[in-house]
């Protein structure tokens, strides 16, 4: 029973490390789209 449990605590834990990079990424994957775009108008 205890094993089950580590890895569903362990992929918890890993999804919420990865969700803060991802939205990160997106965060700024937007900011550049939103630039170039901005550039591409000008």
């Amino acid at each position: 029973m205890i094993l089950p449990t580590a890895t569903f605590l362990a992929s918890i834990i890993s999804s919420a490390a990865i969700w803060p990079l991802l939205s990160g990424m997106l965060f700024w994957a937007a900011r550049a789209s939103d630039a170039f775009y901005r550039f591409l108008m000008v």
